[in-house]
């Protein structure tokens, strides 16, 4: 992650960020956060508005927003299964599907 190379870069410590996602992507964005930056820095976020996404109504009544939370899930699933399992050939096989 590059914020955590800006961070040890810099030469003043960094004790805390600011994390801008949309709502359906904040569950994933933040166990990403907490993952590369650790438990010593204070990850605070903050949603915005997805364009053309119906906030005020249940996600599972629009098409749309249930496609953006299906999608969300199996990622978050892949991320647990690719960075935090212990189980070298799944990590090898789902390193291999990585995007340069």
């Amino acid at each position: 992650m590059q914020l955590k190379a800006y961070m040890d870069a810099h030469p003043d410590p960094l004790d805390s960020v600011i994390v801008v996602s949309d709502d359906y992507h904040m569950r994933r964005a933040r166990w990403t956060a907490r993952r590369v930056l650790g438990r010593a820095v204070s990850v605070q976020m903050a949603p915005v508005p997805e364009p053309g996404a119906i906030l005020g109504q249940p996600w599972w009544t629009d098409e749309r927003s249930r496609a953006l939370v299906r999608d969300e899930y199996l990622k978050l699933a892949y991320y647990v299964l690719r960075y935090q399992l212990d189980l070298p050939p799944l990590r090898a096989w789902l390193t291999s599907l990585d995007r340069e």
